[in-house]
């Protein structure tokens, strides 16, 4: 029988995200988000999560795309919610060779004597440019509530977004996503902000390059593999 089981039903046909949101983790105002940035996620902090803002808008290598054969389906995997289906993969089926970086939203997590889990659905990144700090999740057409094992959402995840503040829209709304190198580093974020650094993504290195004033070229240092 299972020992934790949360479910959402009703998941928001749109969420706002901040993709910066984690560049700046020490900051008091996001202290209140520590469970979104627990890795690897557990039952706790995913549960923490859940209560502070509802399902859980997150982006991770999985969902159909991600899978060389369709998902099963479950029946009565959901305590209390016996009418919804839910469909998932066998621990053996295929991935694709190249992995698809899914929007997706989590609604569920569910914790018993053999097995730790999480319920998600699907959803669209609907943004008006990717590469700006605020963005939208709208919820897929695709309406099936998938499962996944919480040892596999932890090897596919790559953020998870935690609710966004009128506030924080305003402050964000004209800023461009920090390099992930930046992250957690405000004084070299401070120096992309105002132009002096430049960081990009370049034959499968971060490089980085500082304005140097008396010279007219630049130095490059890789800081990242």
């Amino acid at each position: 029988m299972p020992q934790i089981t949360v479910f959402n039903h009703n998941i928001p046909s749109e969420i706002t995200i901040n993709r910066n949101w984690s560049c700046r983790p020490s900051e008091p105002e996001n202290a209140w988000k520590k469970p979104y940035l627990e890795e690897p996620a557990t039952v706790g902090s995913l549960l923490r999560a859940l209560n502070i803002g509802g399902p859980i808008a997150a982006i991770a290598t999985l969902g159909p795309m991600n899978y060389e054969v369709e998902p099963i389906q479950l029946d009565n995997q959901i305590p209390d919610h016996p009418e919804t289906p839910v469909y998932g993969w066998n621990a053996s089926a295929q991935r694709v060779n190249k992995v698809f970086q899914q929007a997706i939203v989590i609604c569920g997590v569910q914790k018993t004597d053999t097995q730790e889990q999480i319920y998600y659905v699907l959803a669209d990144d609907v943004s008006e440019d990717p590469k700006m700090a605020i963005g939208k999740y709208r919820a897929s057409d695709d309406k099936r509530v998938f499962v996944a094992s919480l040892n596999r959402y932890n090897e596919c995840e790559h953020d998870m977004f935690p609710p966004v503040s009128e506030e924080e829209i305003t402050k964000y709304q004209s800023q461009k996503v920090v390099p992930t190198p930046l992250a957690g580093r405000p004084d070299l974020i401070k120096a992309w902000e105002k132009g002096d650094l430049r960081c990009e993504w370049k034959d499968g290195n971060w490089y980085s390059s500082k304005s140097k004033p008396q010279h007219r070229n630049t130095a490059t240092v890789a800081y990242f593999k």
